[in-house]
């Protein structure tokens, strides 16, 4: 039979090691906790970030008004035969806004890369856009369209907004999708009656991060800047304007 100062001692023992144990527990709880915290927050917190950023970037506020505020409420204007259709003018909270609509030139989309409005005598160029409707051809022998509302958010409190001047200067194809470079510009460098006219042929190489187009064929006649030229305009197809409207405010 054990006495009454080993019975003690044991159970003091026992509690030691129980107290030991518990603490150790916490002690691996707290180091878990602090290496995957840490972590885990960092990529929400990036991930938040992300999401804000690409919302601040890429969205613009359409155009939400019953009546529109400027007259004339419609105008079209073609140049380089690319038909341009502005309407619904109006301003709200330092920005001016105007929805376009315009021709698409072969089977591709095509962006507004220079934009400029002229209010007083001041002007921006600084624009979003918010695409609204987009219709692409099938073919070359067709056009699609597409429409945008421009957000000019650069004009400073204060101006004088009585008369709007948009005068878009250029339209653009976009850059293909990333990873398919070669698909997409060998696709416009091959459908561009003007190359294939010269008898150019190229090849492309898809790189991890873009391509590279080598020019295989060309008349012996043709310069290198020349068959260059006419490469790049298939691959990054432009079309200047200006195409311009102007509207006076309703009063």
């Amino acid at each position: 039979m054990l006495k009454t100062s080993e019975k003690l001692t044991r159970w003091f023992g026992f509690v030691f090691l129980t107290i030991v144990a518990i603490s150790l527990g916490l002690l691996l709880k707290i180091s878990f906790l602090s290496i995957k915290s840490p972590i885990g927050s960092d990529i929400v917190a990036q991930a938040q970030q992300n999401e804000v950023a690409n919302v601040m970037r890429f969205t613009a506020t359409p155009s939400s008004i019953e009546k529109p505020q400027y007259l004339p409420v419609t105008q079209s204007q073609q140049m380089q035969g690319i038909e341009f259709i502005a309407s619904n003018f109006h301003t709200q909270d330092n920005h001016v806004y105007v929805d376009v609509c315009y021709d698409l030139p072969g089977n591709d989309v095509w962006d507004v890369n220079m934009a400029t409005l002229q209010y007083g005598d001041k002007s921006t160029s600084d624009f979003a856009v918010n695409e609204f409707f987009v219709d692409v051809a099938k073919d070359n022998k067709q056009k699609g369209s597409r429409c945008l509302s421009l957000d000019f958010y650069g004009v400073e409190p204060g101006g004088d907004f009585s008369t709007l001047k948009l005068i878009v200067g250029n339209i653009g194809q976009i850059p293909p999708a990333e990873g398919h470079e070669c698909e997409g510009y060998l696709g416009r460098i091959n459908n561009d009656t003007k190359v294939t006219e010269l008898g150019i042929e190229v090849a492309c190489e898809q790189l991890p991060y873009g391509s590279q187009i080598n020019v295989v064929k060309k008349p012996n006649s043709m310069s290198d800047e020349d068959v260059n030229m006419w490469v790049a305009q298939a691959m990054y197809g432009q079309v200047n304007g200006p195409w311009e409207f102007t509207a006076t405010l309703n009063k």
